[in-house]
């Protein structure tokens, strides 16, 4: 695994927790600069905490939550965080 790759998968495992753990997550997307997760239960998600991870550069709440992360490094942290989710069904 490449380092960006290991820097990526650190990033989502971090971001996981936070969001409220893979059984939270019910939908995951990306555009330019920022992972758009659907969630369960928006009660669960660790806003200051997810603030200062520090690949973070912000979240937004819409009609997804959006975990700002930047052009190139979001589509690596997605995948890895998409990883994440399919390990977790294995698991499960």
């Amino acid at each position: 695994m490449s380092t960006d790759q290991n820097a990526s998968r650190e990033t989502a495992q971090a971001i996981l927790p936070l969001v409220g753990g893979a059984g939270n997550v019910t939908s995951v997307t990306h555009c330019m600069t920022r992972m758009r997760l659907g969630l369960a239960d928006r009660s669960l998600v660790q806003d200051e905490a997810l603030r200062a991870l520090p690949d973070v550069l912000g979240v937004v709440e819409d009609d997804t939550y959006q975990i700002v992360l930047g052009p190139g490094k979001v589509n690596r942290v997605t995948a890895a965080f998409e990883t994440l989710l399919a390990e977790a069904v294995v698991e499960g």
